[in-house]
């Protein structure tokens, strides 16, 4: 069936249109209805019929032609069966008497009938869609072999082409002793996983390469050698354990190295390749317990806040409440997802991104810094968001947990293992566990959250600050909570960043012996001296002193804040000279790139050669960026400076450090 169209009717009696449904057949269908008009057209031929006549005469059409559609929808074998069944009924035989006397004949016959019609062979056919000739072949079957089904002659028949099984496993030694000298097996794996042996080759050794290895090897050999699709098909059937890796980013260094040593390992002893796998395996080890931990955490906060939220909503929450943060990788504005060739040579204006999730609460508040606001990602601007993120957006639990990476300049710090046990003398909390995922090991939910947020962002056109906080709003239904850290309407700055390193350089915390070797760190009001560690979530608790004697803060001092540099000069000129032009109106254009209030810095021989350089794009860019200078005043005439020293005053000839 192809199409359909309506076609409306006119009753004599009602004004009413009703749709009557009309299909175009396939070329299929309109034949078999040619064969059926045809047949019911011309007659069988034959006399069998009364007075002589036709025995498709007398045939009901519609019901000849559902039995004929019924043994059509039938399969090949189930048809022979329907035609034996038949033959089987309605055939003589020699031994069996066609009347009450007794008949000596050998010849066989068979009298049709179709619903107690008598019929002849060319209307039995037509019914049940035979051919004359497959009929013959049904009748020689059924008297050489019986009711039997039949069967192609090259079943179970090899084919000319077939090779000897050496050839085979020829082909699977070779694949083999590749896998055995170039594979990557996968340590720590559990004996009973599924994929316990598997071996994987490095990326650069595709099947291709392997083929071209195996027909090198042949040749050399005078050996017998298969086309390539039946040698990866032989690979795919006998040998799918061994595959090809595929190319990925972000990976843990000690996991890759411990896979380069094992897989350089063969002309080791087999002491020192076992080492070498228990290495690798209790790294995997300690990074399957962080998970774990994670994870066991992140319920139980969730059970918590579920089992508060349904029973006793109205109440301050008293359970255990678990966040995570960190940061994502800063995007770009003015934006457009039909990019234009010159935007890929330029620097547009920055933004960063930092973002705590709530897992018991199924959200994440985004931070977005603006390039102008940014005042690094060392340990004041995270704990700064943190301690912000806790004050506005918490629950007032009294015992909070949280997780992120590893990274020492943000992270792990004595200046945040500092911050969180100062919220615990304040009576902030009672007690909060830091914990750190293993290093190459940290995906957890704040990177789901800036996914959503990424897959938005490549889709949409962004000229302001208000863009992205619309993307990251419109990135998942409520989950995403944007957060810029300066008013977009008043230009003020509502999130502050202070000095949490000098502010507790001040007191008389004591740092953290090796505190790159733990992973867990816990601080409990029972005892404001000591942070609790451990190397990992499995491992047994050690204690440090880091206060000698009792603390005492003021719950509303607060360190000095840090202000905002702003952007530089001549980024701002650069913002005006080379972005300015992708916005996509006047007022975006004056919102994200401004005219600066002060004139055009003079630029040393070096920064010259560097815009030179990052101005090499198409002869789009270069056009567009003269257009926008046009209207630029350029004070002064820049003098001439020197290639040794890039001082004006002198040459080359001249100059004094020659």
């Amino acid at each position: 069936m192809a199409e359909s169209t309506d076609v409306f009717t006119a009753s004599d009696s009602s004004e009413d249109l009703s749709p009557v449904t009309e299909f175009d057949y396939s070329s299929i269908d309109l034949d078999e209805a040619r064969k059926v008009d045809t047949f019911f057209t011309d007659g069988c031929g034959c006399k069998l019929g009364p007075k002589k006549s036709a025995c498709s005469s007398v045939l009901s059409r519609d019901l000849a032609t559902t039995v004929r559609n019924n043994c059509l929808q039938l399969e090949s074998s189930e048809l022979d069966l329907v035609i034996f069944s038949q033959l089987q009924a309605l055939r003589t035989h020699p031994e069996q008497p066609v009347t009450c006397q007794s008949s000596s004949s050998s010849y066989r016959y068979t009298t049709f009938y179709f619903h107690s019609l008598r019929i002849c062979l060319k209307s039995f056919l037509f019914i049940h869609a035979v051919s004359h000739k497959r009929f013959e072949s049904l009748q020689k079957h059924i008297d050489s072999v019986g009711l039997v089904p039949r069967v192609h002659g090259n079943v179970k028949r090899l084919p000319s082409n077939t090779r000897p099984r050496e050839d085979m496993y020829r082909a699977l030694g070779f694949i083999d002793n590749f896998s055995e000298i170039h594979g990557l097996p996968l340590p720590g794996r559990m004996p009973n996983h599924r994929d316990s042996d598997l071996v994987i080759l490095p990326s650069d050794m595709s099947k291709s390469y392997v083929y071209k290895k195996y027909s090198e090897n042949c040749e050399q050999s005078n050996e017998f050698r298969f086309k390539r699709r039946k040698f990866e098909d032989i690979w795919h059937d006998l040998r799918p354990n061994v595959v090809t890796n595929k190319p990925a980013t972000d990976l843990c260094l000690t996991c890759q190295l411990n896979t380069d040593r094992i897989s350089k390992s063969f002309a080791l002893s087999e002491e020192d390749r076992e080492q070498l796998h228990v290495l690798a395996a209790k790294h995997l080890s300690h990074a399957r317990s962080e998970r774990h931990s994670y994870r066991l955490q992140c319920k139980t906060a969730t059970d918590q806040w579920k089992e508060h939220t349904e029973k006793t909503p109205r109440l301050p929450y008293e359970g255990e409440m678990h966040y995570s943060f960190d940061y994502a990788q800063q995007i770009h504005y003015p934006f457009n997802d039909q990019q234009p060739g010159p935007a890929y040579f330029l620097t547009a204006r920055k933004c960063q991104l930092f973002g705590v999730c709530s897992e018991a609460q199924s959200k994440q508040v985004n931070y977005l810094i603006e390039e102008a606001d940014v005042t690094g990602k060392g340990a004041n601007t995270t704990i700064s968001y943190v301690h912000h993120f806790l004050e506005n957006y918490g629950v007032g639990s009294s015992k909070i947990k949280l997780h992120c990476d590893n990274c020492v300049g943000q992270n792990k710090n004595n200046a945040f293992i500092f911050y969180f046990l100062w919220r615990v003398i304040t009576g902030r909390e009672k007690s909060i566990t830091l914990s750190f995922m293993v290093a190459g090991h940290t995906k957890f939910s704040c990177d789901r959250y800036f996914g959503l947020i990424k897959k938005k962002y490549r889709l949409s056109k962004i000229d302001t600050m208000e863009g992205i906080i619309r993307v990251v709003r419109e990135s998942s239904d409520g989950y995403n909570i944007p957060k810029p850290t300066r008013n977009t309407t008043t230009h003020e700055l509502e999130v502050h960043v202070y000095d949490w390193v000098e502010f507790f350089r001040s007191r008389d915390f004591q740092t953290i012996p090796n505190i790159l070797r733990y992973h867990v760190f816990n601080l409990d009001a029972s005892n404001l001296k000591v942070v609790y560690l451990r190397e990992y979530s499995t491992e047994p608790e050690e204690t440090v002193t880091i206060l000698k004697n009792d603390p005492v803060f003021d719950k509303t001092l607060l360190p000095s804040e840090i202000t905002p540099q702003g952007l530089s000069l001549e980024r701002q000129w650069y913002l005006y000279e080379k972005i300015r032009v992708m916005c996509h109106s006047n007022l975006s254009r004056d919102i994200t790139c401004p005219m600066p209030s002060q004139s055009k810095p003079l630029q040393s021989k070096l920064s010259r050669a560097k815009s030179k350089e990052s101005s090499c794009d198409s002869n789009t860019a270069t056009a567009t960026s003269s257009t926008a200078s046009a209207e630029i005043p350029l004070g002064s005439k820049r003098p001439r400076l020197c290639s040794i020293c890039s001082n004006p005053g002198h040459n080359k000839k001249t100059c004094p450090s020659k």
